[in-house]
């Protein structure tokens, strides 16, 4: 007789943040300091998660993106900045990391990208910058679709979150069918500045002891 089959858990309900949480630590591996910005962002093919996708793409993904552009190119306050929805099972990610230019304080970094989150919040985006990021999602996932190994690890995650392995079109649906109005309402809810936490990662001086991280609250 085959075993029986194991009972589907249910998960604990969503985390949450109720302030926004500061951090700094040092590292001897950091020539330059870092700002990590993480918000707690719907899970995997959850209502929202392809949303946060296509904004980490109008954010950072190429040199006309709205945070690159801004922050290394205009104003050259950082040498590099990415945004990224860290999609998991249960609950995820959505991240900014940048690394200030010489002479910089993470301070005025942070401000700075505070500023154009908040525009994201406050403003829809315009409709080329949401294509062109719908563009190369699609040909991401065409691409991702031609290797055999990656294609069989797809399908096997959509029959372990769906039940089938038959969901690539829905899949990419969730991200052909995004408004602007659609990024705005996500953004509006996921990325609250008073609900997040901010890590600030400085390069260890000559002689200074590696700091462990120490945190604040912010109400």
């Amino acid at each position: 007789k085959g075993k029986p089959r194991p009972k589907r858990v249910t998960p604990a309900a969503d985390a949450k943040l109720t302030s926004e949480v500061h951090k700094s630590m040092t590292d001897h591996n950091v020539t330059l300091p870092k700002i990590v910005i993480s918000w707690l962002s719907p899970a995997q093919y959850a209502a929202g998660d392809a949303e946060l996708d296509l904004l980490a793409s109008i954010l950072t993904s190429g040199k006309a993106s709205r945070l690159y552009k801004a922050l290394v190119y205009d104003k050259k306050i950082a040498q590099t900045v990415s945004a990224y929805q860290s999609s998991k099972t249960l609950q995820s990610n959505f991240n900014v990391e940048a690394i200030a230019r010489p002479g910089v304080t993470l301070d005025d970094l942070q401000k700075a990208i505070d500023e154009l989150i908040d525009k994201v919040r406050s403003e829809l985006c315009d409709g080329r910058e949401l294509q062109r990021a719908k563009n190369d999602y699609e040909m991401s996932f065409v691409s991702r679709m031609q290797s055999v190994s990656t294609r069989a690890s797809l399908l096997n995650g959509y029959f372990a979150a769906h039940g089938t392995p038959d969901w690539a079109d829905k899949d990419l649906a969730r991200y052909t069918a995004t408004t602007a109005l659609d990024i705005q309402r996500v953004a509006k809810r996921y990325l609250d500045p008073r609900a997040r936490v901010v890590l600030h990662i400085l390069p260890i001086q000559k002689g200074q002891p590696i700091q462990k991280p120490t945190q604040t609250d912010t109400k």
